[in-house]
């Protein structure tokens, strides 16, 4: 596990890009955060809904968010034919495959947004194209420390046939 030493305590561009750098990704993943901060500056916070026509605004203090303290790597694993690594490790390796589903992503929110451009610890688990592959069971666990924001991303890809 990789321990951030970014201390920076608001949610900047800077942050973004110190975060980025902090997990050593390609130049791909950070325009693709940084199109997530753009969004983010520009979004609204959600309303949540009630019942039936009862809505509320949310009351997040986004000052207290400190994606950047907890910057986290996990090491990575194949079992059965899938594979399990860290988010960021993967955006060099599989980028053909993870590309194309961060860049030019649709935010409906503040929030979406938000955890696109600052999520601090990532997993990715793939299922390759395999006819008749069986996989008894893949596990994948994090271990939270709830210190610090953990914004966490975990994308799951399952091709054909797998």
């Amino acid at each position: 596990m990789m321990q951030s030493t970014i201390t920076e305590s608001e949610l900047t561009e800077a942050v973004v890009r110190k975060l980025s750098k902090a997990k050593n990704e390609p130049d791909w993943m950070l325009q693709a955060r940084l199109e997530a901060f753009g969004k983010f500056e520009e979004l609204e916070l959600p309303q949540l809904s009630y019942g039936l026509h009862v809505r509320a605004s949310q009351n997040i203090n986004m000052t207290e968010l400190r994606p950047f303290e907890n910057a986290t790597s996990h090491h990575g694993a194949i079992t059965d034919g899938v594979i399990i690594e860290d988010l960021s490790a993967a955006a060099t390796k599989r980028e053909s495959v993870l590309r194309p589903l961060l860049e030019g992503r649709v935010f409906q929110n503040k929030l979406d947004a938000l955890h696109a451009a600052f999520w601090n610890t990532g997993v990715f688990v793939y299922l390759p194209k395999k006819i008749g592959m069986t996989v008894d069971a893949a596990k994948v666990q994090l271990l939270l420390k709830q210190k610090h924001t953990e914004i966490v991303y975990v994308i799951v890809v399952a091709e054909e046939n797998a």
